[in-house]
């Protein structure tokens, strides 16, 4: 059973904050992570994706930092992320949870903005610095920014660092913070040996905490596979059909390569569907104003590499599809992870070119238990989408098409497995 965050030792100032969001209950991640975080112990976290993890540590950082003395113009909590896109989500969530903390600032050191403005910021004084490693290793380096201060140390989504090649920049600037007794966080959602070496190296006698033993979407996502949808011309149509019979208002889309990103985007937008593309050939002034739209409901449908898989975190977002089979199940965990989160129902949909392929295998062990696979059939007469593999509703358990005119096809419905619904 879940607890209340009013019975977590909060104070009523980030209490109101939780409260404004509309949160009463903390996930698993944060019933456990904010306890031990306030009693300023060094914690070793494993949360799936979509866990309400970077709540888990904002929150108790706000009261900690509030307790404390501060020093004129020196930061006092380093929070490191592999990400752009997840340095953008740390700050929104400091922003809607410490709105009534009095003096309370951020600093967010990423690559891809101008050094000068956030170097600026950082001579302003911080109380805490958001950042990656890289752009923040170099800052240090030209001393723009000071550790004398740091007593709390974040590095969120670390096994997702170990694939970057940040590790050996974590360990520089780990290496940097000479504080007595700095507490020290590390969450991730695996394990893979170079973090737990790290973890070993950095932490002290750490809180280990593990909410689940493997890592797989969370229940609430609804999953749905596409089999059999044809070539990318009838693919791109079937997507198109998937959009009207499902009402798919809002959706994050994602593709394997990043010039498809922009062809499927153009290919949506010559259908007067309101598409967006998402990579990461794009500025980073570009990449905020797409999100921003997005999030804005100015777009509704946002066109994505994997540059977009980790640190998004889109309210309530209702609907994934896969338009690639992901390279690998992390990718695939991650990706579906944007729905469903911090408790909301989501739906994911996943188009599937070849069931022979190592991907889809690779796929397999993570779909959920009693998954029916339907095959569309090779021999339907006077099927006009015979090719694309197109089965009838009654064909797909717990799935209602509508048979629907498509101008040079005919009528026909889309044949697509539903699993755990």
């Amino acid at each position: 059973m879940s607890i209340a965050f009013k019975d977590l030792p909060l104070s009523e100032t980030v209490l109101k904050g939780i409260e404004d969001l509309g949160f009463t209950t903390a996930t698993p991640i944060q019933e456990q992570v904010i306890p031990h975080a306030l009693m300023g112990r060094d914690v070793c976290a494993l949360a799936q994706t979509g866990s309400g993890k970077t709540a888990a540590y904002t929150v108790p950082i706000l009261d900690i930092l509030a307790a404390q003395r501060k020093r004129a113009k020196l930061p006092r909590c380093l929070i490191l992320v592999p990400t752009r896109e997840l340095a953008q989500q740390v700050s929104e969530s400091f922003d809607a949870l410490g709105k009534h903390f009095k003096d309370f600032g951020y600093a967010v050191i990423i690559g891809g903005e101008s050094p000068y403005l956030q170097e600026k910021s950082l001579r302003k004084g911080v109380d805490v610095v958001i950042a990656t490693p890289g752009r923040l290793l170099d800052q240090y380096e030209r001393g723009n920014v000071s550790f004398l201060d740091i007593s709390l140390v974040v590095i969120d989504e670390a096994d997702r660092m170990l694939d970057m090649g940040f590790v050996p920049d974590i360990e520089k600037l780990m290496s940097f913070i000479t504080k007595p007794n700095c507490q020290k966080l590390c969450l991730s959602a695996t394990m893979p040996k170079p973090i737990q070496v790290l973890v070993d190296n950095f932490l002290v006698k750490p809180k280990q905490i593990e909410i689940e033993g493997e890592i797989r979407p969370a229940d609430s996502v609804e999953q749905a596979f596409i089999y059999k949808a044809g070539k990318e011309r009838e693919k791109r149509q079937a997507l198109r059909e998937l959009l009207k019979v499902e009402k798919i208002q809002q959706a994050i889309i994602f593709c394997n390569r990043k010039v498809d990103v922009d062809i499927l985007a153009n290919s949506l937008k010559r259908y007067k569907i309101n598409a967006g593309a998402l990579h990461g050939d794009m500025t980073q002034g570009a990449r905020v104003d797409m999100l921003d739209a997005f999030k804005d409901k100015k777009v509704d449908y946002l066109i994505a590499s994997d540059v977009a898989a980790r640190g998004i975190d889109i309210a309530m977002l209702p609907f994934v599809i896969n338009y690639d089979v992901p390279v690998n199940a992390d990718e695939y965990v991650h990706r579906v992870g944007r729905t469903g989160r911090a408790g909301n129902k989501g739906k994911a949909f996943t188009f599937v070119d070849d069931v022979k392929s190592m991907l889809y295998k690779r796929l397999k062990p993570y779909m959920p238990e009693g998954a029916r696979t339907i095959d569309a059939p090779t021999d339907l007469e006077n099927n006009p989408f015979k090719e694309i593999g197109f089965l009838k509703p009654t064909d797909v358990k717990g799935f209602k098409f509508e048979a629907k005119a498509v101008k040079g096809f005919g009528q026909a419905e889309p044949a697509f497995m539903r699993a755990g619904l």
